[in-house]
Order: structure tokens, then C-alpha cells, then sequence
């Protein structure tokens, strides 16, 4: 069961209306500057500063302390001597009602935050008019709660010596466990565990720990999800949930791979600079996210730093070893790896590595894609703008193939496109993923499996119009039988189709 929500968006930039309801496999289609980028972006800002939206609105809301006062007496009153001394399990109920109210919580967040946070997101400031997250499906939740013994360690100092010594000490603790159950799947997820001694405090803290759980899942679940919690047997401290933030591909990706290094330290040392001035630090704030040295888009930013951060992972280059090999075998014809000195380099399947400035364009946008699949980021959720660019017409059919492999790995993917060769390849597999005799079409046609979607609802594919007006309205395209009839691609085929036979043919009737 995947997540689902709708992101409502009006008057923002050139966009009047948009209502984007979020999918594992997106693809935003239509001309060019009319705000694609900007509703991915747009979404990316949202999981990126989805904690600050909670620490800045969920603890001065009378509703969020209702509802976490309510779960505190829940779990006061399960706290009983049979969990105490028998070891025993109970649970507690999260219902639709409740998950309501903190979605409720978070559209009233956004609405508060909503130009801040645009200003985060793009490094300017632009109106918008209203911002919401809407769902109608919620999850079948429940907090189970036992007791366990931890090992803890203590210093204990005899008397007379002058150091203590480190001893292992066996404590009773609580266990709170957020379980997500699926009827369609029929087994239990388990998204979250909170761990606190018997200390009064640090018990009630686990209502508001598991709120916030819920109401970050309910956005970031399969897209952006939360590490677990865990509290320090001794501190009662509140703390935010971590969530890993996606990676966002920029258009131009050739030209960030050649200079991102020097980018980001020029970037560094610009800013350090600026800091030293008493005045900036009171405009821009010592920890702000807004550097005025560099003027770039908080997920350009963010790409630039992870590609000067990033390392190959061991256990990632397991995990998606056939997807990076068919990249290696069907797209670059090579590898990208990096060499003693952290520099980017391709290496052919004949042939010695080569820096990647002097490699085909193909190569630089793509390195970033096969960098990230065995970094030790692990997105779930890739944001790729202008996926197809630089790509010859059979690399771009190879690349959805990509892209649905990934998708059946439990990545999700957001992108846009202007091919239509692209767009038809996506109907292809989406089409052949239901077809009744898709196995005897597997074999004729040299697909497999991994190549298509086991629940074709997983995707959407969303259409940017222009209006007369030189606004943007944005439409969901329906899924047909043969997938997704796109007309900003549809309307310029015909168009070019018929003056291909009228100017073939003109020649013909004249003789």
C-alpha cells in the first residue's frame, strides 16, 4: 500500500491552481517555464522543512497538546501491574479521527509558514496564495507498549579510589511500537520505536514522540521516511524525528558535475567571509539555510553539498547491483567511480578511466543517478528534472526501464519530461504491465518483469497548461487502457504529421 496525498497549490508563480496528488512514479509534462519545476521544487522544500513546520506551529497547538494528552492518559491507564510483572503486551488504537486532526494541525502550519517557507525553498521571496496537504485514506495504526530489560551503563566508584569504573546494569524499560497494519498485504510494519525508562517524564514524553511520528509518516511515508527515535534512558529532552531528505537531480547536470567541487568551495569561503561581518550575521542569522553568496534553489544547493559529500556504500552497491549494472550495460557502456583522490571518473568497458570533463554529456548528466544509488544517502525518493536530456531516443527508452526497476526496488520518482518518446515508453510498459499475455510479449520483445509496475495505479502524469492569460493550470491526465494520452506531445505530433504529408505531397499535385 503506497502513500498518497494531494498537494493543493494556488496563485504561486505563474501557476493559478494546481492539485498534484503524489504517486511512487510522477511525471509532470507541458511547455517550458510553465512551473514544473517549481511544484517539484515546491515539494521537495515541504519534506526538507517539514520538522521546522512542526516546531515552529504542533507545541503551540491547543489541538496537537489534546491529542497528545489524550494518548498520555491512554498510556498512563495501560500501564498496568501485568505489564509491569508478567512481561505482557497491550495496545492502544490510533484512529482515522485522530489522523484527521493532525493533518488538520499541519495545513494549519502551512498556512502560517507557507511564504517562509517558499522563501526557504528558493532563496527569494515569491507570494503564494494558499498551500495544503490533503488525504482521504488513512492507515490502520496502533501504539504496542511491553516492557524489556536493557542494558545500561552506570559508573560506580568505590570507596576510597579516585575513578569510578564502568558496570553494565540490567533495567526495566518501556517499549512504545508504532505498527502500520495492511489488509491488502496482510502483515504488520513497524515504523517506529520509543524507548523509555520508568521515569514519569521521560513516559509521558513517548504521547508527543509517537504523534509526531504519525504526523511525519503521514506526509513522508515511502517518499522521505523518519528514522527511529530512541531517548536516552536519563533525559527527558524533547526531540525532533530525522527524516532523510530526497535528492533533487537540477536541469544542467553536465555543468554542475564539472564544477560542483569548486562551486561549493568558493561557496564555503564566501560565506565564512560575509559571517565575519557583525551586520550579515543579524540579516542571515548564524545557522540560516540562506547563503547570499550563492544564489541557488535550496534543492540545487543541497544536490551541490551531497555530490561533495558523497561515498561509495558497500551494502548500497549490494542492494542495487542489478540496477547499477544495467545502467553500466545498457546506458553508459561503462561505470562511474571515483578515484583515490575523490574525483569523478568513467570507465569504459574497453579502456582505462577518464575524468568525467572529457566524457560524452550522456555520462556527466547521468553520473549523479548511479553515484547516488551506492551512496551512503540511500534517497527513497528521486526528484529529476529534464530526465531524458542528452539522451539519444534508445538510451531514453532504456532509462524508463531504469526508472521502473528502481521503482520495484521501493524507490519512488518524480521527474519531467519533453520527450515524447520518453512519455510513450512509460505507456509501453505501464500498458504491458497488465496485458494478459504479457509473458509470450516479454520473451518477443526482450523485456522482463522488473520492467514494469505491479500496480500501475503507483503512477500519475500531470499536464501544465498555459491559459490565454499566461497563467499555468495544472490537470491530472487519466490512465487509459494504452496509458497516458498527452496532449502538449499529441497536439505537436499531429501538427508536424500533417505538414510532413502536406508538404510531401504538395510537389505531387502540382505534377
Amino acid at each position: 500500500m503506497f502513500n498518497s496525498w494531494t498537494l493543493k497549490v494556488r496563485d504561486f508563480g505563474k501557476i493559478s491552481k494546481a492539485d498534484i496528488r503524489v504517486t511512487p512514479f510522477m511525471m509532470l509534462v507541458g511547455e517550458n517555464n510553465s512551473g514544473k519545476s517549481y511544484i517539484l521544487e515546491l515539494l521537495w522544500g515541504v519534506f526538507k522543512n517539514l520538522n521546522s513546520l512542526f516546531k515552529n506551529q504542533f507545541d503551540e497547538d491547543r489541538d496537537f497538546i489534546d491529542l497528545c494528552s489524550k494518548l498520555n492518559e491512554k498510556i498512563k491507564n495501560s500501564v498496568t501491574y501485568d505489564i509491569w510483572e508478567q512481561d505482557s503486551i497491550t495496545t492502544i488504537d490510533i484512529n482515522e479521527e485522530q489522523q484527521k486532526k493532525l493533518m488538520e494541525i499541519l495545513n494549519r502550519s502551512l498556512k502560517k509558514e507557507k511564504d517562509w517557507l517558499v522563501k526557504e525553498i528558493f532563496n527569494h521571496s515569491m507570494e503564494i496564495g494558499s498551500l495544503e496537504i490533503l488525504r482521504d485514506m488513512f492507515y490502520n495504526l496502533k501504539v504496542e507498549i511491553s516492557m524489556q530489560n536493557i542494558l545500561s551503563t552506570e559508573i560506580v566508584k568505590k570507596d576510597g579510589a579516585d575513578e569510578g569504573q564502568e558496570v553494565s546494569v540490567s533495567k526495566k524499560a518501556f517499549f512504545f511500537q508504532l505498527l502500520l497494519y495492511d489488509p491488502n498485504e496482510k502483515e504488520e510494519e513497524d515504523l517506529f520505536l520509543y524507548v523509555a525508562d520508568t521515569n514519569n517524564a521521560i513516559v509521558e514524553g513517548a504521547a508527543r514522540a509517537v504523534m509526531l511520528r504519525i504526523a511525519t509518516m503521514l506526509v513522508c511515508r515511502g517518499f522521505s521516511d523518519s528514522r527511529s527515535l530512541m531517548l536516552s534512558r536519563k533525559s527527558s529532552r524533547k526531540r525532533s524525528v530525522q527524516l532523510e531528505t530526497p535528492v533533487y537531480f537540477p536541469a544542467s547536470r553536465t555543468g554542475f558535475m564539472h564544477t560542483y567541487q569548486s562551486i561549493i568551495s568558493n561557496q564555503n569561503q564566501i560565506f565564512k567571509e560575509m559571517l565575519k561581518n557583525s551586520e550579515l550575521i543579524k540579516l542571515f542569522g548564524q545557522n540560516s539555510a540562506t547563503n547570499p553568496a550563492l544564489r541557488l534553489t535550496a534543492p540545487v544547493n543541497d544536490f551541490l553539498e551531497k555530490l561533495s559529500d558523497i561515498y561509495i556504500d558497500e551494502d548500497q552497491q549490494t542492494r542495487y547491483a542489478e540496477e547499477l549494472s544495467f545502467l553500466k550495460q545498457k546506458i553508459f557502456n561503462g561505470t562511474i567511480t571515483k578515484d583515490q583522490a575523490q574525483d569523478i571518473q568513467f570507465v569504459p568497458e574497453q579502456g582505462k578511466g577518464i575524468p568525467l570533463h572529457v566524457t560524452s554529456s550522456l555520462v556527466a548528466e547521468l553520473a549523479p543517478l548511479s553515484l547516488f544509488l551506492e551512496s551512503q544517502y540511500d534517497p527513497q525518493l528521486l526528484i529529476i528534472e529534464e530526465s531524458e536530456s542528452h539522451l539519444h531516443v534508445g538510451k531514453q527508452l532504456e532509462l524508463v526501464r531504469l526508472f521502473f526497476r528502481l521503482i520495484n526496488k521501493g524507490k519512488a520518482i518524480w521527474l519531467t519530461t519533453h520527450s515524447d518518446s520518453f512519455a510513450q515508453q512509460v505507456n509501453n510498459l505501464l500498458t504491458l504491465s497488465r496485458h494478459p499475455q504479457k509473458e509470450k510479449l516479454f520473451s518477443e520483445l526482450g523485456y522482463e518483469a522488473a520492467d514494469t509496475l505491479s500496480d500501475i495505479a503507483s503512477s500519475s502524469c500531470y499536464q501544465f497548461y498555459k491559459s490565454p492569460e499566461g497563467n499555468t493550470i495544472v490537470e491530472e491526465v487519466e490512465l487509459g487502457e494504452y496509458g497516458y494520452a498527452i496532449p502538449t506531445f499529441n497536439s505537436v505530433l499531429e501538427k508536424l504529421l500533417n505538414e510532413t504529408v502536406k508538404i510531401q505531397d504538395f510537389g505531387d499535385k502540382d505534377d
